[in-house]
């Protein structure tokens, strides 16, 4: 998690689940970059994914850890400038 795309991401996620192409548009990464964070999350057990048709959809594993995600988000978020918190700026486009 010491990667700011990563925390944005789980941020995203702990609302609701969503799709690949959601998160694309919401993430400032490249798209293989931002596949390689999806699949490194899960690896650790952070997210798990489904697919829909044509589809990949992205989830917090549980909603404890999602509980426990939107604590350290919080956290970091008041930690940080009161200008524009990391976290804060997952909440663009949504």
């Amino acid at each position: 998690m010491s990667s700011p795309i990563r925390l944005r991401i789980v941020y995203m996620l702990c609302r609701q689940e969503l799709y690949v192409t959601q998160l694309l548009e919401r993430v400032p990464a490249t798209k293989p970059d931002t596949l390689q964070h999806l699949s490194a999350l899960c690896r650790a057990g952070v997210l798990t994914r489904r697919r829909e048709g044509t589809q990949t959809y992205y989830r917090i594993d549980t909603e404890y850890a999602a509980a426990i995600y939107r604590t350290i988000c919080a956290d970091v978020a008041s930690a940080d400038s009161p200008s524009g918190p990391a976290c804060e700026a997952a909440d663009d486009g949504e």
